[in-house]
């Protein structure tokens, strides 16, 4: 599978944090989302809000993001099947842990790709934008039309596939969903990696975050890990995130991480990594864990000692998969139909210097990101009708 890392910068970026004292910002939304609310008695968005169901199985799992993000995880969910769907347990059986679903994605083309902004109001704004797409009823067929429209599913959980979403947009998404007293679940591999990661903290805990360097520097890991780290009472946590190597055998990246933290990290051994790269070989990695423990050189046996005994990866594809997976049934949000999941693909479009959520056509998408879709993708080309190579 192709790298899906954009190049921000040529040097790796890290963050060391330790848990401790920390300054308490209360959080601030923005105007639009105000706005929003104070304008109830309009048939604008707060009203679209206030008429879902949160209980109600019908719906979509919306998967926003930049398009090889979305698109990548779309397809995951497409064919996941990580739970026995009877059970509800973990295992493999043949069948789509999705099945009957309708998987949404909407493909931010015009925004693409998420450096960090320089105007954070205006992103956080195209984020709650990009969320009213999604809990919409109706979907616009092109740009040039706003009154062209046809029904769409709303969405039942709100999958935000970028990371960067948890610096900026996030929190606004939530708030407005709390202040117009729907709480649709919104899911973002940030809160969902750093949960998993705390489940069992040990008294010594240390994180690792694998990532790029714009995220990094946004501050979303950072955020997630002191909430988690305060409520860990009896454990003495860091939290450490490097952008290793971009390109070449996952196994080779990974060792490229440990020399940052070798270098760079603290004195403990890592307790847990955070792999987020939505095209990582996860069973690669395993394989290069499995050869620096059997430490059958100098230099496997200095890498050993930089891993707790413990030591586990956390992978953003699966654990955002499982999460929505636990949260249909937990809520009994399945529509339980007898079919296979389907797509429904939306994408932003420019219209002079604003944007429009359209119907996603093959005619009007990036060639880049038809390529990624043919090249990474056997369920998502089914809807852009691309043929596999022969």
């Amino acid at each position: 599978m192709k790298n899906l890392y954009l190049i921000v910068t040529l040097s790796c970026t890290v963050l060391l944090l330790s848990c401790g004292p920390r300054e308490h910002r209360d959080f601030e939304t923005i105007d639009y989302v105000r706005q929003i609310v104070a304008d109830s008695a309009s048939a604008g968005p707060y009203r679209l809000i206030r008429a879902l169901d949160p209980a109600s199985p019908s719906g979509e799992i919306a998967v926003l993001g930049e398009p090889e993000v979305a698109v990548y995880l779309a397809e995951q969910f497409l064919t996941s099947d990580r739970f026995d769907n009877i059970t509800g347990r973990p295992a493999n059986d043949r069948l789509p842990d999705f099945a009957g679903e309708r998987i949404g994605v909407v493909i931010d083309e015009v925004h693409a790709p998420y450096l960090l902004p320089e105007d954070e109001t205006s992103f956080r704004e195209t984020v709650v934008r990009l969320a009213l797409s999604a809990v919409d009823t109706l979907s616009r067929l092109n740009s040039f039309n706003a009154d062209a429209v046809t029904p769409k599913w709303p969405a039942k959980v709100l999958v935000l596939s970028s990371p960067m979403y948890n610096a900026f947009g996030y929190a606004d998404v939530d708030t407005l969903f709390k202040m117009a007293g729907r709480r649709i679940p919104v899911v973002t591999p940030v809160e969902s990696m750093m949960a998993k990661a705390f489940e069992h903290p040990a008294p010594i805990f240390n994180v690792g975050v694998w990532s790029d360097e714009a995220v990094i520097a946004s501050g979303a890991y950072q955020k997630a890990f002191e909430r988690k780290a305060a409520a860990a009472k009896g454990s003495q946590c860091t939290l450490a995130a490097f952008c290793p190597e971009k390109q070449g055998d996952v196994g080779n990246r990974f060792l490229s991480y440990l020399n940052l933290y070798l270098h760079g990290g603290t004195s403990f051994p890592l307790s847990v990594l955070l792999l987020d790269d939505y095209g990582v070989d996860l069973a690669r990695l395993e394989e290069q864990l499995a050869e620096i423990r059997r430490m059958e050189s100098p230099e496997m046996v200095e890498y050993c000692k930089l891993l707790a005994p413990d030591f586990r990866f956390i992978d953003v594809t699966g654990t955002v998969t499982s999460e929505v997976y636990r949260i249909l049934r937990s809520r009994n949000l399945f529509t339980h139909d007898i079919a296979y999941p389907r797509l429904d693909a939306y994408q932003t479009f420019p219209v002079g210097d604003d944007f429009a959520v359209i119907q996603s056509r093959r005619e009007i998408v990036e060639l880049e990101t038809l390529a990624f879709i043919e090249e990474n993708t056997e369920e998502v080309k089914k809807y852009y009708a691309i043929q596999g190579k022969h």
